[in-house]
């Protein structure tokens, strides 16, 4: 048996491209349309985003509490309240991985999905369903999220829920 064509230099310089040079190329081309609208157009969303996370809130809830069985769905809600932002703006999702001595061992993220406005705030839910046996952590964060922005956490803010 040989190992050779798995850990071939081919398939590394065709994940880089498909995965970074195309995105790339094409973020730049849509950034240089219209004499550069959609740069100037990212920045002020940048600078608007970053002005307002100040004002940003975001509660969780996560049931049941306890052990799990592997396949057994974990409900997961989130209220957000985005102050001067809009949704379009954000991108909510749970964070969890296996936990061993208080640290992740492996991390995956899920998409929260809209589930209205209630009492002026946001509502977010999901249904989590572990791929993995053991500890889980689990938390649920706010991110900003633009089309055009190049990477889903080029801006240095977060904010995690609280309880």
């Amino acid at each position: 048996a040989t190992i050779g064509p798995a850990f071939s230099m081919h398939r590394m310089l065709k994940e880089y491209v498909t995965l970074y040079y195309e995105p790339g190329r094409s973020a730049g081309l849509r950034a240089r349309r219209d004499n550069y609208a959609g740069a100037r157009s990212l920045s002020d969303w940048e600078l608007r985003a970053t002005a307002a996370w100040p004002g940003i809130s975001l509660t969780a809830s996560i049931s049941p509490h306890g052990g799990l069985s592997v396949g057994e769905p974990l409900a997961v809600r989130a209220w957000l309240q985005l102050g001067a932002l809009m949704s379009e703006d954000v991108a909510v999702e749970i964070v969890f991985g296996q936990e061993k001595d208080g640290d992740l061992r492996t991390v995956h993220r899920l998409s929260m999905r809209s589930a209205g406005v209630r009492d002026g705030l946001l509502n977010y839910e999901a249904d989590l369903v572990s791929p993995e046996s053991g500890n889980i952590a689990v938390g649920v964060r706010v991110r900003p999220s633009h089309p055009d922005g190049p990477s889903a956490l080029l801006l240095p803010l977060m904010r995690w829920a609280t309880a």
